[in-house]
């Protein structure tokens, strides 16, 4: 006598061996038939849904790759720009030079040019001072004897 397990397979027992029919017989192979069609559509299944999960996985390993390339490629460009932030210009450095040591020269100048209208203004004070004074002692050497000789007369 056949008797069903947990799992939905049947069961025969030793003494129902004697007396299979063929009708018992066909459906005994109908219904295995069915639990291995039903086995094969899960492992059908079972493929299709492992395939999928691995194209996911494909997908999302290079999505994550692209990102990470994506990535390392903006650090590297920000990492390049603070590279040659920090160089040393040597055009630029050389024009900066160039043109503190025209302000430079250009202040010394203004200096000396300074210092050499004061000399000048006190050589002409000096001199015109000079020049007064003894326009003053020539004066009164000239003058003054005529002028003596003069206010002795009164």
């Amino acid at each position: 006598m056949a008797s069903k397990n947990s799992e939905g397979l049947v069961v025969y027992g030793e003494d129902s061996r004697a007396g299979v029919t063929n009708r018992r017989l066909g459906m005994a192979i109908a219904h295995v038939s069915a639990q291995a069609q039903d086995i094969a559509e899960c492992q059908r299944q079972l493929h299709a849904s492992q395939q999928f999960q691995a194209q996911q996985q494909q997908l999302y390993t290079e999505s994550r790759f692209q990102q990470a390339r994506d990535e390392a490629e903006q650090r590297s460009l920000v990492l390049a720009e603070m590279i040659r932030k920090t160089q040393i210009d040597h055009m630029a450095i050389e024009q900066h030079v160039n043109a503190q040591l025209q302000s430079a020269i250009a202040a010394a100048n203004d200096v000396a040019e300074a210092q050499a209208r004061a000399v000048v203004e006190a050589h002409t004070v000096q001199h015109e001072h000079k020049a007064d004074v003894r326009m003053t002692e020539t004066f009164q050497r000239s003058f003054t004897p005529a002028w003596s000789s003069a206010c002795r007369t009164f």
